[in-house]
């Protein structure tokens, strides 16, 4: 009875032990099965991953998972693919196994004048680089043995003949072989009989076109048919492979991690088009509206002094909050320079004097005075004080009274590089961003290289180009584009 008893026991407690799933797991680190088995713990994702020699459960990130509708999908993309793989195969095999086919459609041969390495003569060359035997219909123009000027002495001939596959065919001395009816074309041109024809030089290019084609080469069926079993054997264990790996969890959730990366920089690309356009929307907001100072202008709208409002401070700062530039028509007549640059030059000022302190090229999350926001008025003033040789870029700016305002002036490094992101339809408003190469660019504003009044020392000043945004200096006494803008 005891003996009974034990055995009883025995098959109650295997049959609890059947009914506990495979992916049950007490804690995290308990041993499991297979690399990638996932199981839900709690409302926690576990995935089984191998740690050293031993597979674990671990938690699960949402890149390190997948749900089986994935697994699904995954798999029946590789049955898809391993499918066209076996479909393909059986059209090659079937290529393979049957003796090629010739015809006047995918026989093809190509004609050329080129010379005769045997006798030095100029040569026709026609070719057949195909598999096929053909024959073809030349045409080429020659040259007859006669005292007539060249310009009258020529005709056209024609020939049929073979070109077998892969043969190159060159014709010079031995031209009446192919083109029999030269000779009498010539004796009818020349009224001469002679046997002396040569290949014209006018430049005009011989012709060729395939009448018929026929495979004559070796074919060995058995071979063939031998070739066409591998190949298709090859292809099958290429689908079979395919369809194993989409199987396999690790290959599932390599392609899972690999759709979530593609997911996140599609949203990621999609978030940076979405801002460019929404910075696109907020400075043409303002555009067609005018700007009443004491009120939120905002950027596109016109100016106190007619111009168009490209910075907003946020606040009111010491030398105001907005600025706006002049209009593209600011110096009254349209004014491009030999080389095609719109837009008013000047030279900033033959004389090199030194107005303010040195500064460097600075980098623009640097702060160096006569860079900043608001520094252009003050440096343009220094500038009409120390250079002496009249017209400059200071003097032009400050003979421009748009809007009935006298108080335009050359924007400095960092007013200049904000313009510049206007003119790029670049979000205007942070100097420590710097403005750079965009698809886009405001008619109204030239790709040019534009002064600012920051000078790097006594002989250079600072310059920057509305392309790509770079920022340089350069000699005082060269001639570039200045653009008035004003601050309110």
């Amino acid at each position: 009875m005891r003996k009974f008893l034990s055995f009883g026991l025995v098959l109650v407690f295997g049959f609890v032990a059947a009914a506990v799933p495979a992916n049950s797991a007490d804690k995290l680190g308990d041993a499991c099965k297979s690399v990638g088995q996932t199981t839900s713990v709690k409302g926690s994702t576990w995935i089984c991953t191998k740690s050293g020699s031993k597979l674990i459960w671990s938690k699960s990130s949402k890149a390190d998972s997948y749900d089986a509708a994935f697994a699904n999908a995954f798999l029946a993309e590789a049955k898809r693919n391993a499918a066209k793989i076996l479909e393909d195969a059986k059209s090659t095999a079937n290529q393979i196994s049957n003796p090629p086919y010739c015809s006047t459609s995918n026989s093809r041969a190509f004609a050329s004048i080129g010379s005769d390495q045997s006798t030095g003569l100029r040569a026709l060359v026609f070719e057949n680089p195909g598999i096929c035997d053909i024959s073809v219909r030349a045409s080429a123009a020659f040259r007859c043995d006669s005292p007539l000027p060249p310009s009258r002495n020529t005709v056209t001939g024609t020939g049929v003949f073979p070109l077998r596959a892969k043969e190159k065919l060159i014709v010079s001395y031995n031209i009446t072989k192919y083109f029999p009816q030269v000779l009498s074309d010539c004796r009818l041109l020349t009224g001469i009989s002679s046997n002396l024809v040569n290949i014209s030089r006018d430049g005009q290019q011989p012709s060729v076109m395939t009448l018929t084609s026929s495979y004559s080469g070796n074919f060995n069926q058995a071979e063939a048919f031998k070739r066409a079993d591998q190949y298709l054997k090859t292809e099958k264990a290429r689908a079979d492979k395919i369809i194993s790996d989409a199987k396999n969890p690790t290959s599932i959730l390599k392609a899972w991690k690999a759709a979530v990366e593609a997911k996140r920089a599609a949203a990621v690309e999609a978030a940076a088009a979405a801002k460019i356009e929404s910075d696109k929307v907020a400075q043409d907001a303002g555009l067609g509206k005018n700007c009443v100072p004491g009120t939120s202008c905002l950027i596109g709208s016109t100016g106190p002094g007619g111009g168009i409002v490209f910075f907003d401070a946020g606040s009111q700062q010491s030398w105001g909050r907005y600025l706006e530039y002049a209009p593209k028509d600011w110096y009254g007549t349209k004014y491009v320079d030999y080389y095609g640059t719109e837009g008013k030059q000047e030279t900033w000022c033959n004389d090199k004097h030194i107005f303010t302190d040195s500064i460097e090229d600075n980098p623009f999350d640097k702060v160096i005075p006569g860079t900043e926001i608001g520094a252009g008025k003050a440096n343009t003033e220094l500038m009409l004080t120390g250079c002496s040789y009249k017209p400059s870029a200071a003097s032009v700016v400050r003979a421009y009274q748009g809007g009935g305002m006298t108080d335009w002036y050359l924007p400095s490094k960092a007013e200049l590089n904000e313009l510049c992101k206007y003119a790029r339809r670049q979000n205007t408003g942070n100097p420590k961003v710097r403005c750079t190469d965009s698809a886009e660019q405001r008619q109204d504003i030239p790709i040019a290289w534009f002064w600012s009044s920051s000078q790097y020392d006594s002989d250079y000043a600072s310059m920057q180009y509305f392309g790509n945004g770079n920022q340089r200096a350069t000699g005082k006494d060269n001639f570039k584009v200045i653009r008035p803008i004003r601050a309110f």
